[in-house]
């Protein structure tokens, strides 16, 4: 099943929420040092549309520095993430409204979505991917984020 709808949602929700921290005064030139994002969510969904907001279509790249397992990180540290050095290829310009996600295996504290990101300038214009999350207690965190090919 393509979930493109409930993506959008979740990403218009985060929008809202970026927002809402500029408004009260959290700008990323604040947190480039800090990587004080969420360590994750009890909704999986909502932690992958934050991880591939901030950590693939870098946008706020600090918020995704903890929503990534320790072993996702790969050993990078939140000074060289700030500054750009995430082991996960970009993809800028996300067209949300076209984007979807299936989720292809789960378990007791796992699921794996096939998630496929739409760009609106990017090539290739479509490019598919493995999330994989994982569960740590009630929050939701990113194990993986791998290429189809």
């Amino acid at each position: 099943m393509f979930c493109g709808r409930r993506f959008a949602l979740i990403y218009l929700l985060l929008a809202a929420s970026l927002a809402g921290a500029g408004v009260l005064g959290w700008s990323s030139a604040t947190s480039a040092t800090a990587c004080n994002g969420p360590t994750g969510s009890e909704d999986p969904l909502y932690t992958a549309v934050v991880f591939i907001r901030s950590a693939v279509e870098r946008d706020h790249v600090t918020l995704g520095y903890r929503l990534v397992t320790d072993s996702g990180r790969q050993g990078v540290s939140c000074r060289s993430w700030a500054a750009g050095k995430i082991p996960f290829a970009a993809y800028r310009h996300v067209d949300w409204g076209r984007s979807g996600y299936k989720v292809v295996a789960g378990g007791t504290g796992q699921i794996v979505m096939r998630v496929t990101l739409r760009s609106k300038v990017e090539r290739p214009a479509q490019e598919a991917f493995l999330l994989e999350l994982r569960q740590t207690g009630a929050l939701w965190q990113v194990g993986s984020w791998l290429p189809v090919k």
